[in-house]
């Protein structure tokens, strides 16, 4: 005690003042020692020290730390294997999400197999399959309608050069019956590129016809002046059921008259004796229907009965029904195609109505 008292005294403040301070003896133990002044004059004593061992505790902080450290490192260590293998997980998956969208970006639409673990990459997966199909029905859409644009724009071309050059060289005893085939050949053409042309137009238009309200006797009457010539030659009868007047649609007068004379020309090409329209009304919505009593649609047409050059049994181009479901959709309306159950083929054209315009009284 002496001795560590003989410390004590090397801290002990000279300006009376109360004091901490940490000492080691010469063991190396460690104390803590408060100084404390006595305010009275006493001849014995003139300050008070206590002292406190914080050898103990240095020793458990010590260990406290080291073992706070190793748990650390051992948790940081876990911490970055864990993170290892999870990025290990969805970068093989991207990495091979990434090479098929660079396949199917350089046309090879191929399908990503196997599946994912992962649901948000196994989603972008399908996605990425869904596309891919999507781009490759695309494409072989794109070769048969290129394919038979240059067929039927290579029969009337060749038969047109034909007839032309036979009568240069004086082939044909009767120049009028081959001018009558050219000039025939040449309508057929003119026929064809117009309606290229048209449905190009509708699906690439970037200004889309403005939509007003439209009364349907207006373009309903229009079309079938113009498509009953059409019809008396072939024999057939056109029905307009019985309609109010005063039905009005949301759409574009020339593009409904598109849409009726595509499907009356196409009904009529296949019926037997007799092609009705009907207008019915619902809610929010008009109706308009073509029925023929023809022999109807087969089931291997009818997935392709809206496609652009596709024609069934007896078709002409195979674009007048393209050019009728794209007016439609220039409309924001459907077209629809099935067989009627009594017989025949039904296609339907649906239109919104017109929006309510709220009028507000006068004098307000």
């Amino acid at each position: 005690v002496s001795t560590f008292a003989a410390q004590c005294l090397q801290y002990l403040p000279e300006d009376g003042q109360t004091k901490t301070a940490e000492i080691t003896d010469e063991n190396g133990e460690r104390f803590l020692v408060r100084f404390y002044h006595v305010p009275t004059q006493s001849a014995r004593i003139s300050d008070i020290v206590t002292y406190c061992s914080v050898s103990p505790l240095y020793d458990w902080v010590n260990e406290a730390a080291s073992r706070v450290l190793a748990i650390s490192a051992v948790f940081v260590l876990g911490v970055a294997l864990i993170l290892h293998g999870a990025v290990r997980r969805v970068a093989k998956p991207l990495k091979r999400l990434s090479q098929g969208v660079e396949a199917i970006g350089s046309g090879s639409f191929i399908q990503l197999e196997p599946a994912f673990r992962v649901r948000e990459l196994e989603d972008v997966r399908q996605a990425t399959n869904e596309m891919s199909r999507r781009l490759q029905q695309a494409e072989q859409a794109q070769r048969d309608f290129l394919q038979n644009v240059s067929h039927e724009l290579r029969n009337p071309l060749m038969s047109i050069g034909g007839y032309a050059q036979g009568i240069e060289h004086g082939v044909f005893s009767s120049p009028q019956e081959a001018a009558h085939t050219i000039v025939v050949e040449s309508k057929r053409l003119t026929e064809l590129v117009s309606s290229l042309l048209t449905l190009s137009r509708l699906e690439n238009e970037t200004a889309p016809h403005p939509l007003e309200a439209v009364r349907l006797t207006d373009p309903i009457q229009d079309t079938l002046d113009r498509i009953s010539g059409t019809a008396m030659q072939r024999g057939v009868t056109l029905e307009l059921a019985p309609f109010s007047k005063e039905i009005q649609v949301y759409g574009d007068e020339e593009l409904i008259c598109k849409v009726l004379e595509n499907l009356l020309s196409n009904g009529i090409r296949y019926a037997a004796s007799r092609v009705s329209i009907s207008v019915s009304q619902e809610t929010e919505s008009v109706k308009i229907q073509v029925t023929d009593d023809g022999p109807g649609i087969s089931a291997q047409d009818m997935p392709h009965i809206f496609e652009r050059c596709y024609k069934g049994a007896g078709g002409h181009f195979g674009i007048g029904l393209a050019i009728a479901a794209a007016s439609a959709a220039q409309m924001h309306g459907t077209l629809c195609a099935e067989n009627a159950p009594e017989g025949g083929a039904r296609f339907e054209l649906q239109l919104r109505k017109p929006p309510q315009v709220s009028v507000l009284a006068r004098g307000l």
